[in-house]
């Protein structure tokens, strides 16, 4: 009986946080549409002061010409961040010294994902 007793008593206690917790008044906040790359090295290391560059088409790409943004130098952790962009596909030049990304991805191999955050990592030789 005491058992009884003790789930009605949590399920009492209880009743109020489920339904708080159930509020549509706070909505997820959206998320802008962003394209973070990683930058490594060949052992898988991140690389800090690449120069990442997007362009819009494979020919701006190769000419390295009409680059959609100001270039992004990726950080200690190898990252480079473009917010607040469209969902389109995009083409990536990565350079650092003599290292870059021209043997290896390229591009994100179609649009990326509107209202989300796409990561793609990328090896530079």
């Amino acid at each position: 009986m005491n058992h009884l007793k003790t789930i009605k008593f949590l399920f009492t206690l209880s009743l109020p946080l489920l339904i708080f917790s159930c509020d549509n008044n706070n909505p997820v906040p959206e998320v802008d549409t962003t394209l973070n790359i990683i930058v490594e090295d060949e052992a898988g290391n991140p690389v800090e002061g690449a120069e990442v560059l997007l362009f819009a088409d494979g020919n701006d790409w190769s000419n390295k010409k009409n680059a959609l943004f100001a270039a992004q130098m990726s950080d200690s952790q190898g990252k480079a961040s473009y917010k607040k962009i469209e969902p389109v596909e995009y083409w990536i030049n990565i350079e650092k010294g003599n290292l870059n990304n021209w043997f290896t991805t390229t591009n994100t191999n179609g649009a990326i994902q509107e209202k989300k955050v796409t990561e793609l990592k990328i090896t530079i030789r």
